[in-house]
């Protein structure tokens, strides 16, 4: 039953992205050539607004998914191929450290200039 749970996120984010190729076709075709027809035609324009809005989303939940399934086996973090120095006196160069390091430092910077915009 693990194993089946386990594999939800990954069909989600392969459906995510037929959805965001499918969103991606579906908005070219409506403004392109049914907005062409409707115009020709002098008939309403087909409103297409949600496309932009249900892409956005979807490449928005796509990455956040995606995200956490790499974390775990650290592919989102490193580059390929890429050979560290080795750590010298300390564990403070140790890749891992130092990754996680680095994303403490963003998330704490961005929530600090986050909590000054806040009102009043």
């Amino acid at each position: 039953m693990l194993r089946y749970l386990s594999a939800v996120p990954k069909f989600t984010v392969t459906a995510l992205i037929i959805l965001a190729i499918v969103n991606l076709l579906v908005g070219v075709i409506l403004r392109y050539f049914v907005g062409a027809i409707t115009d020709w035609l002098d008939v309403d324009p087909v409103p297409f607004t949600w496309v932009e809005e249900v892409g956005e989303l979807s490449l928005a939940w796509l990455t956040l998914i995606g995200a956490a399934i790499g974390i775990p086996v650290a592919v989102a973090f490193h580059a390929h191929g890429v050979r560290a120095p080795p750590a010298r006196d300390g564990a403070a160069l140790d890749p891992p450290f130092s990754n996680h390091a680095l994303i403490l430092g963003v998330g704490l910077l961005a929530a600090w200039y986050g909590f000054q915009t806040l009102p009043a």
